[in-house]
């Protein structure tokens, strides 16, 4: 998951000829310490052009989002494809299991 996030973030500033400084921290659990993978990432607000200089970035939360959520349907998809199997606590759909078929390939 981590790796997915820094890839998005790094296409898209890539995309505007910069690198941003990125951290990021993969958390298992929730606030009650139930069963909640999700990470949490630190970005930079600028980063460094080819020559050096440090230059203002912004990202589109919409749209780095839809990315994200792309990306990680695509790692999972394949992963089962391998034969990963689905744990059973996922098989049971969320409020997010309609959305997950409908996404269609994100644009920045």
């Amino acid at each position: 998951m981590c790796r997915l996030a820094v890839e998005n973030l790094l296409y898209a500033a890539r995309k505007r000829g910069l690198e941003p400084g990125i951290f990021c921290a993969i958390h298992t659990y929730g606030r009650r310490l139930n069963w909640h993978p999700h990470v949490h990432v630190s970005v930079t607000c600028g980063g460094l052009n080819k020559h050096g200089q440090w230059k203002k970035l912004s990202f589109l939360k919409d749209a780095m989002r839809s990315r994200w959520m792309w990306n990680m349907r695509q790692l999972l998809l394949k992963a089962w494809s391998e034969g990963m199997a689905m744990p059973e606590s996922l098989t049971i759909a969320g409020p997010e299991a309609g959305r997950l078929g409908k996404l269609t390939s994100p644009t920045l």
